[in-house]
């Protein structure tokens, strides 16, 4: 039996955020309307959160959809800071740190001399 790891477990936890966007939940109406995203901002970052969710659980794809989602958690980020919700960024920063790890860890991705091997 294979264990989850911390990717498959991001790519759980990126699913399963996506679908109060996708699902039109009420919160995630208002956050992407107070953010200045409005419908088509919110189906979009829900559709990339799926797929790149699923992404970690596919090995030849897991590195390059965990960058994606470093770079979704840095637009979530930018938008907490424009919006002034501080408290808020906590959230997207310790993803991304995760993230990192897991790339780190599990994309075999080291850094040695100041260059990637």
């Amino acid at each position: 039996m294979k264990t989850m790891t911390l990717s498959r477990w991001l790519g759980v936890a990126f699913v399963a955020f996506a679908l109060p966007k996708l699902a039109s939940v009420t919160i995630a109406v208002d956050n992407f309307e107070r953010w200045g995203l409005g419908d088509s901002g919110r189906y979009g970052v829900g559709a990339i959160e799926v797929l790149l969710g699923i992404g970690m659980w596919v090995p030849r794809a897991r590195v390059w959809a965990t960058l994606a989602l470093l770079c979704v958690m840095g637009g979530a980020s930018l938008a907490h800071l424009v919006a002034r919700e501080y408290a808020m960024l906590l959230a997207p920063l310790l993803f991304g740190v995760l993230l990192l790890r897991a790339l780190y860890v599990e994309g075999n991705l080291r850094f040695e001399d100041g260059r990637v091997e």
